[in-house]
């Protein structure tokens, strides 16, 4: 029984991956390009059973999108360093602007 609930989660985990791979793909092939700046970084500590602290960090960056509206969203692809203020070069899709791409930091 263990084994298929193991199997499932490890089935469940891959075909996230694989969806998060392909959006981010077409979002850098098709997406819009603009500039955006890291407005928020959320932390977020947890211990486990072994008393170790795991950290995670959402990154949120604010952009102007082709309409002039301002949008705030989780970058789905952060880099190590990042700072609130830092100044990126990022893609998105009009369809799902919730998910930009980092391309560059500037």
């Amino acid at each position: 029984m263990f084994k298929y609930i193991f199997i499932g989660f490890f089935v469940l985990i891959a075909i996230g991956a694989v969806w998060a791979y392909v959006v981010s793909n077409k979002v850098k092939k098709h997406g819009i390009e603009t500039e955006a700046v890291v407005s928020r970084i959320d932390v977020q500590e947890s211990l486990d059973s072994d008393n170790c602290v795991s950290r995670t960090e959402t990154c949120y960056v604010s952009y102007v999108n082709q309409n002039g509206e301002t949008v705030e969203a989780v970058l789905s692809n952060p880099k190590k360093g990042l700072k609130q203020g830092s100044r990126l070069k990022i893609k998105y899709l009009l369809e799902k602007q919730e998910y930009p791409v980092l391309i560059e930091i500037l």
